[in-house]
């Protein structure tokens, strides 16, 4: 009878369990959505495959960042939600064996400042601006890391042609971070090139984890009000 007894008081205790996950789930499915809602009226349209996998991505990012992470210490559910469908969408697929990387949206570009790969984080850099700014192609890109000691310090630059017109930015080496200085050169690559549009970072500072756009001012600035962490 005790056994029977301790078996029901189980069963009793697990059905709440169960109900808070489910309605947990149904919350940052819902939360996504709203998510989702927002951008499109910003005309940035987050691909069903993005969306669905935003409850999975968002639970790998909890258990990487912690429990006191920004997201779950400042942020609300469609706020975390916003941010992530961008970066899922705009981070692209890098192969750690090889190095290589693809873009996965026209429309964002999402990166961590602090790259794995430091000999060709501006190579992947402008890779990640082309994709996003139809109107260049850039080519030839060279990294001078002739400058750098063992240490990582002093400078590096980069070299390239964009729509065949030669550029060259020189940058203090950060060891494995962006230097952030690299954003303003390009948006002066861009009036060079006539570009009806401008790179704009969707945070108040150059955050780690940076989010891109090509847009005008004022979408970008309605944008930022959805994506910015720091609001």
């Amino acid at each position: 009878m005790k056994r029977l007894l301790l078996v029901c008081l189980m069963i009793v205790c697990l059905v709440p369990i169960g109900g808070f996950a489910e309605t947990e789930n149904h919350m940052i499915d819902l939360s996504t959505q709203i998510a989702a809602a927002e951008l499109l009226s910003c005309g940035y349209d987050i691909p069903e495959s993005i969306q669905a996998g935003a409850s999975a991505w968002r639970s790998e990012m909890m258990d990487q960042l912690g429990d006191d992470s920004f997201f779950l210490a400042q942020l609300t559910r469609e706020e975390q939600m916003r941010f992530i469908l961008l970066w899922d969408w705009g981070a692209g697929i890098y192969d750690y064996d090889t190095g290589d990387w693809a873009p996965t949206s026209d429309k964002v570009y999402a990166f961590d400042a602090e790259v794995f790969d430091i000999e060709h984080m501006y190579t992947l850099f402008l890779m990640g601006i082309q994709a996003i700014v139809p109107e260049i192609t850039i080519t030839d890109i060279t990294e001078d890391l002739s400058g750098m000691n063992e240490e990582l310090e002093g400078t590096r630059s980069v070299s390239f042609l964009c729509n065949g017109h030669p550029y060259r930015a020189e940058m203090p080496s950060l060891g494995d971070w962006i230097d952030g200085s690299i954003l303003p050169f390009m948006n002066q690559v861009l009036e060079q090139e006539n570009c009806p549009y401008r790179l704009f970072e969707l945070q108040d500072e150059y955050d780690q984890m940076v989010i891109l756009i090509y847009d005008t001012p004022e979408k970008a600035a309605q944008m930022k009000r959805f994506v910015d962490i720091h609001h």
